[in-house]
């Protein structure tokens, strides 16, 4: 079991009491971070770190709800639209 499983994905969310539309996948692999977590209904921040190429951002099937330069913008994006939805 692992990534992008929808196995591994199910038993993080499960093990965090949330449910898939409260989790945000930020991940480098646009294939096994980002396009599992949107299989799983999850949104997913692709960072332009580690495993990223810069035609990632143009990938044929995977599309990042976001894309960031690091963790910490992918955490101010999350914040942002955290605050601009009145979520607290």
């Amino acid at each position: 079991m692992g990534k992008p499983s929808k196995e591994y994905y199910s038993a993080a969310i499960e093990s965090m009491n949330l449910t898939p539309e409260d989790v945000v996948m930020i991940g480098d692999d646009i294939n096994s971070d980002i396009g599992g977590a949107q299989r799983n209904n999850m949104r997913g921040l692709l960072v332009r770190t580690g495993k990223y190429r810069p035609s990632d951002e143009n990938h044929p099937k995977v599309t990042p709800d976001a894309i960031v330069n690091n963790l910490a913008d992918a955490v101010d994006q999350i914040l942002a639209h955290k605050h601009s939805n009145g979520i607290q």
